[in-house]
């Protein structure tokens, strides 16, 4: 009578156990999706860090931190179907030069992207502090990423590499550069914070993988950079005397030296002044040379 009793009781305590395990995950799931939605001002941190703590502790690690990856990926999936799809820039057919509708399309959808990544960190940064006692003990055992590096692996994979949504950042980036050459003035600040991204978002599984700058950025940036400078060095010296190419040449390598160290990023700065000297001197020296031969030999008579 005393053992069925007894294994009553343990039964018992275990259904307990696991219902209190479910209840917690249901909370801390609920609360974080209050998180993710900007909505955690009656949240207590205390409770929260409490559940997810017995949950670990419980040996219920699996749980929280799946639990947690699955619900970014649901929320940013949304994010990515209900307001950055239906956002995506369409160029008007038959127009070389964009209208300002069409650059003011282009800017609302990378304020679209850098929101949304803002979002992604503040929540993730929230969540993080409450699963401190995951990271630090459940984590390093199953030899999984932190949470919060994990976060940025989710947001890359959902967010930038899908190819329209990457295709339209890199290609909105370039004509904004382009305009910029031109002369025109650009939202500098709006520009820097897309790259900042790229720069914090990085290939492969592990925490020091090649930046997504470097990745899927950088050649595309430089290549569109040597058709620009070797047309406009076409150009200018068919229609312009050669020793002012020269001082021309001087002024685009520092205004590209500028843009690297104010919005783009100065891991390009020895590359796209290499660029700009190829394209605007070297490929011409010897038309250069020959210029200033024959301005010479006709001031010399």
């Amino acid at each position: 009578m005393y053992e069925g009793n007894r294994r009553f009781k343990s039964k018992n305590k275990r259904f307990e156990e696991k219902n209190n395990t479910e209840e917690y995950w249901k909370k801390l799931r609920n609360a974080f999706y209050e998180i993710f939605n900007k909505n955690a001002g009656e949240l207590s941190f205390e409770e929260l860090y409490r559940y997810a703590y017995n949950l670990v502790l419980s040996k219920e690690g699996k749980k929280v931190y799946n639990g947690t990856c699955e619900l970014m990926e649901e929320r940013l999936k949304e994010i990515s179907s209900e307001q950055i799809k239906p956002a995506f820039p369409v160029d008007e057919p038959g127009n070389k030069f964009q209208s300002n509708t069409e650059i003011e399309r282009d800017l609302e959808f990378l304020r679209i992207i850098k929101n949304t990544w803002d979002n992604h960190i503040m929540a993730i940064t929230e969540i993080k502090s409450l699963l401190m006692y995951m990271d630090r003990v459940y984590v390093p055992r199953a030899k999984l990423l932190p949470i919060y590096e994990k976060s940025q692996h989710i947001f890359r994979d959902i967010i930038i590499y899908d190819e329209n949504i990457k295709e339209c950042i890199i290609n909105i980036i370039l004509k904004q550069i382009e305009r910029e050459r031109s002369g025109e003035m650009i939202d500098r600040s709006l520009i820097s914070n897309i790259i900042s991204m790229m720069l914090d978002l990085h290939e492969g599984n592990g925490e020091t993988g090649l930046s997504l700058y470097k990745s899927i950025f950088e050649e595309r940036y430089l290549e569109s950079s040597r058709v620009y400078y070797s047309n406009l060095s076409e150009k200018f010296l068919d229609e312009n005397d050669a020793s002012e190419w020269l001082k021309k040449s001087e002024h685009h390598m520092e205004e590209e030296k500028d843009r690297t160290e104010q919005y783009l990023s100065t891991l390009s700065t020895r590359e796209i002044l290499r660029i700009v000297e190829q394209e605007t001197i070297e490929k011409h020296v010897n038309t250069i040379i020959e210029v200033n031969i024959l301005s010479y030999y006709i001031f010399s008579i």
